[in-house]
């Protein structure tokens, strides 16, 4: 008899996404606990099982190791009912003892994976009794069609009530348990981007709110392009804040491919101005104090913050809160609009720097800066001076 299914290990490795987490919680929900038999019982005792628990239309069979190898049906004894020498037959030692001809085999899933992978998993069998649910290849239940079905289903109710009803991104709420779950998974590390539009009030003060609506529905839609790499989850805070997460990701290249994406987003906010405002690269506008000044044109401000793997980087929600809102804030008032940090700067005594490739590999910007921010042309990076410098990706 086959100890295990082989698609289990594989399943279980790669199937680890950040939804599992909370899908893990919905399947618990739903799972029934059917009592297992072991592959070592006797075919008779099995009938008679059926015969004294009448609620069960069928069995999982587990092996030694406690590992699901399918389940047999009441229906599989049917034949041996009304046939004359039936009972004989399972009482015979040489027929009753292997179970092999009574076993079907159906879908086995790791209780650690997500419900769109069950649900895949599922399909790939002609099976209507459901599926075997296992924790570390142990069996621990039983989830039926209905139930999966009712898990997916209240899996999109909340994503759809979690979700930015404009962009439908992933709203506050997901994006509070990514960050949460980053700050403690000290296995991987991960990059914690932030966008903030800068003189967005103003455009929509002269342009209308509708083109503001589209403005950040462009630049929403340039999010989930860069979303579709593995391991990546992007959201809408709200407003013109934006949040992306990227675990495992490779520093320099992210900072590139963010430099990349925020130029191709105000290159593309251009096309809402009138020719005069672009020809002059500004409009004039009411500032806070109600004063017509010259507002630049829509831009976006990125602060990035890096949690290292393989270190001890506790640190609370609000502590980090408070290390993003820093850094959103020098972004905003470097002249190159991009902030990159690493959080133990922030939760040790030591400096962490930035790794001194990144400014080597950064080439210098063709374009006019739309926020009248000076660069030191000679390696075009803007720096933040004080204690400690930061560095600003130009």
């Amino acid at each position: 008899m086959q100890l295990q299914y082989m698609h289990i290990e594989t399943l279980t490795k790669q199937d680890q996404r950040h939804d599992s987490i909370k899908d893990r919680d919905l399947i618990r929900n739903k799972i029934e606990y059917i009592p297992p038999v072991s592959s070592s019982c006797n075919a008779m005792s099995l009938f008679d099982k059926f015969r004294q628990e009448d609620k069960h239309t069928f069995f999982p069979v587990v092996n030694r190791y406690e590992e699901p190898l399918g389940i047999i049906k009441e229906t599989a004894f049917k034949k041996f009912l009304f046939h004359k020498f039936g009972r004989q037959l399972l009482e015979n030692p040489a027929f009753g003892k292997d179970l092999n001809g009574f076993l079907t085999r159906i879908p086995v899933a790791d209780i650690h994976s997500s419900v769109e992978k069950m649900l895949e998993v599922y399909a790939q069998f002609n099976s209507n009794e459901g599926i075997l649910i296992v924790d570390n290849h142990k069996y621990v239940g039983f989830i039926r069609p209905q139930s999966l079905l009712k898990i997916i289903n209240e899996k999109n109710l909340s994503f759809a009530r979690n979700q930015n009803p404009l962009t439908k991104l992933p709203g506050n709420t997901m994006i509070h348990e990514y960050f949460s779950r980053a700050l403690v998974d000290t296995s991987s590390s991960y990059l914690l981007v932030y966008f903030d539009f800068d003189n967005f009030k103003p455009f929509n003060d002269t342009y209308g709110f509708r083109n503001g609506d589209r403005l950040i529905l462009m630049f929403s839609e340039l999010l989930k392009d860069a979303e579709i790499y593995e391991n990546r989850f992007a959201g809408h805070i709200g407003g013109d804040d934006f949040f992306l997460g990227i675990k495992g990701g490779n520093i320099k290249h992210v900072c590139i491919e963010m430099k990349q994406m925020t130029e191709k987003f105000r290159l593309g906010a251009e096309s809402f101005y009138d020719t005069e405002a672009i020809k002059n690269g500004y409009i004039l506008a009411n500032n806070r104090d109600g004063k017509k000044q010259k507002i630049p044109l829509v831009s976006i401000s990125t602060a990035i913050l890096e949690l290292p793997s393989q270190v001890d980087r506790f640190c609370s929600i609000e502590e980090a809160a408070n290390i993003i809102a820093k850094l959103k804030k020098k972004a905003k008032n470097s002249s190159s609009g991009f902030c990159v940090e690493n959080i133990m700067k922030y939760i040790t005594n030591n400096h962490c720097s930035l790794l001194d490739s990144i400014t080597n590999d950064l080439a210098k910007p063709s374009w006019s800066n739309p926020k009248g921010r000076s660069h030191d042309h000679k390696n075009n990076l803007g720096y933040f001076h004080g204690k400690n410098e930061i560095l600003s990706i130009g």
